[in-house]
């Protein structure tokens, strides 16, 4: 690697763990209801498309920009196979450490074992990426709609675990940049949209709470992802007209218009 490469890698990775972890502070302190929208607020993925933009073309983002729909919804599901997980774990009286890393194991190979074959057949059918997400929405949200929700008070977190977030989130973002580089955009493109706020809250949560007190957490992470679907759309319009600065600028804002449909529709 050269030494700008690394450069760029150290500016990603504060850029990235900061934002995120940022959000999943906000989360943190707000509503059940609003939690899992602010969550799904355009991140990662805005620092990945600028990246490719950058560092490939525009033409690059808007080839690979479709392969994230997919890998986006199945970040709904998620959660779902953490709790479901946590909870199988939690009956077999194991250390709670293990029982934390055991259910973000599990469900982070779910979500590689259907996003990765999508990076390497270079999917980016955009009709088929659009109709797999929204079946994928429709399907977290009824599973979550069902649950019982037993939402923990807030936490207040130590530094070492701001810290540790921070660093964990950073650390996904400087992967999708060497994947991106080292292998093919497409799998910059999938790992825009991991679901590391996520993930990274649910094990904060778990650590303290039993898994009853998961659920609510993420309770309207689906519709939240609507956040992110309307920034791919917008990216995929705005690119090529406006650029890359302008073209976020306004994909960001559009999403964020979003953002306020949704609070309001949430009431919240």
């Amino acid at each position: 690697m050269d030494i700008l490469f690394l450069l760029k890698l150290v500016i990603l990775f504060i850029i990235g763990g900061g934002t995120i972890a940022l959000l999943s502070f906000i989360a943190e302190k707000s509503s059940t209801k609003l939690a899992g929208v602010i969550l799904s607020f355009p991140s990662t993925i805005v620092i990945s498309f600028i990246f490719l933009a950058y560092t490939n073309s525009i033409d690059t983002v808007i080839q690979v920009a479709p392969t994230a729909f997919i890998p986006l919804g199945v970040g709904l599901i998620f959660p779902i196979i953490y709790i479901y997980t946590a909870r199988f774990l939690n009956k077999l009286n194991i250390p709670k450490i293990l029982e934390v890393s055991g259910s973000f194991l599990i469900s982070t190979i779910f979500w590689l074992v259907i996003s990765i074959p999508l990076a390497e057949i270079h999917f980016s059918n955009i009709i088929f990426g659009i109709i797999g997400y929204f079946v994928l929405l429709t399907l977290a949200q009824i599973i979550l709609e069902k649950e019982k929700n037993e939402t923990p008070p807030l936490v207040t977190y130590s530094t070492t675990q701001k810290i540790a977030r921070a660093s964990f989130i950073g650390s996904i973002v400087v992967l999708m940049a060497i994947l991106s580089k080292f292998i093919s955009p497409f799998w910059g493109s999938i790992f825009s949209v991991f679901p590391a706020g996520v993930g990274s809250l649910l094990m904060i949560f778990h650590l303290q709470y039993s898994p009853a007190n998961l659920s609510g957490l993420v309770q309207k992470l689906p519709i939240g992802s609507l956040l992110i679907f309307i920034y791919i759309i917008s990216v995929l319009y705005f690119f090529p007209i406006y650029g890359v600065i302008l073209g976020t600028l306004f994909s960001y804002t559009l999403s964020s218009m979003g953002y306020m449909v949704i609070k309001k529709l949430l009431k919240v």
